[in-house]
């Protein structure tokens, strides 16, 4: 969770690194709702690296900064 950025193969900043594999709450939530229902599957999940995508972290910045 190092808040660094993540490039793409163009060396463009797509993302913000932002999820800890071990986070304090569920954020294992698919685009339509749903939650992964097994343990594997959720093992999967965590094993990948999770970044906020530019455009969300764009949208939500101006509720953290005064």
């Amino acid at each position: 969770m190092s808040g660094g950025p993540v490039l793409n193969g163009a060396g463009k900043m797509i993302a913000i690194n932002g999820m800890h594999a071990y986070p304090f709450f569920d954020p294992y939530v698919y685009e339509d709702g749903t939650r992964p229902e097994d343990k594997r599957e959720r093992q999967n999940i965590r094993s990948s690296s999770w970044g906020v995508p530019i455009a969300t972290f764009a949208q939500l910045a101006s509720d953290f900064v005064p």
